[in-house]
């Protein structure tokens, strides 16, 4: 059997293709999808307020010590569509940011605007007397938004409301008026509802049932993330590197970027990982397959160790 025959050297489909490509993306939407069959089974066994109120984020369970609901919020939705658009927003938003940042940055940006969102949302519930809870992966899913489109401020985009599109503009512009209509909201649904400070406007497209703060927080981390990666870069280079989040790597020529302090030189270091030949590859596989892998040569162990490295990188 010829190498390229062989299964594990076989083009992979396109859904392996998609989840290798963001596999952090893809297992953020399959946990807020998990929960949600979860959230479905206790509705069917009516205990879902029951459970559910140890995880959400409201203002009981806070005071009755339920710090973690500051995140755990994120991972039980509404309803079928409230789950959806935030599937379609992690996908569309944390993609490009863990492509061009890496796996750790996406997480920090996601789950540092949950918890920012979280506190937002708070703020607004303690200063009030509102004891409705706040559910939902909107404000990671803003935070990663305001990230995306502050970072390349400048670059023309194209939003859609639901699957209307709206005129080419530019991202920072498209950012501003994502938070103003948050903050549109806010001041005109949210706050009077959950204060009573003033009366509210008319209910819109269900306005009032959104936490518009806990949206403005997760825009608010977003951004204050694109900024703390522009003062990282004015630090010297070994302080930078405490907090550096590295890229995923995915190809199998890595690039190594390294800038010197005294001269600001830079410089690029290539770490290739060769493939051995196809026809030694195939007489080692051949070999095992009929003697059994103590049969093989020190020689002929180091060869498909390498081979193994060029498959697991491809």
């Amino acid at each position: 059997m010829g190498l390229s025959e062989r299964e594990y050297m076989r083009p992979p489909n396109a859904t392996r293709r998609a989840f290798s490509a963001h596999p952090a993306t893809w297992s953020l939407i399959g946990l807020n999808v998990a929960f949600f069959f979860v959230q479905t089974i206790l509705a069917a066994a009516g205990r879902e307020s029951e459970v559910l109120s140890y995880f959400l984020l409201w203002k009981g369970g806070i005071e009755s010590g339920c710090v973690w609901s500051i995140f755990t919020y994120a991972l039980f939705h509404g309803g079928l569509l409230h789950l959806l658009f935030n599937c379609v927003a992690i996908r569309c938003a944390g993609g490009p940011v863990e492509q061009s940042d890496g796996i750790r940055r996406m997480l920090t940006v996601y789950w540092g605007g949950v918890a920012a969102g979280a506190l937002f949302w708070l703020a607004l519930a303690f200063a009030g007397n509102s004891y409705s809870p706040c559910l939902g992966a909107s404000a990671g899913a803003f935070a990663l938004f305001a990230y995306v489109l502050m970072k390349k401020p400048e670059q023309v985009i194209r939003l859609f409301v639901f699957i209307f599109p709206l005129p080419a503009m530019r991202a920072r512009n498209a950012l501003w008026m994502l938070v103003g209509v948050s903050a549109f909201f806010l001041l005109t649904t949210e706050i009077p509802h959950a204060t009573g400070w003033w009366k509210p406007l008319p209910d819109v497209f269900g306005a009032s049932q959104m936490a518009h703060s806990a949206h403005l927080g997760g825009a608010a981390w977003g951004i204050g993330m694109v900024f703390f990666k522009k003062f990282l870069s004015l630090l010297p280079t070994k302080q930078r590197e405490k907090f550096r989040v590295s890229p995923l790597k995915q190809s199998v020529a890595v690039s190594v970027e390294r800038e010197s302090r005294p001269e600001a030189e830079r410089f690029r270091q290539t770490v290739e990982i060769r493939m051995p030949s196809k026809e030694e590859a195939d007489r080692i596989l051949d070999k095992i397959s009929t003697s059994g892998l103590k049969s093989l040569t020190p020689e002929e162990l180091r060869t498909l160790e390498q081979t193994s490295r060029f498959l697991k990188r491809r």
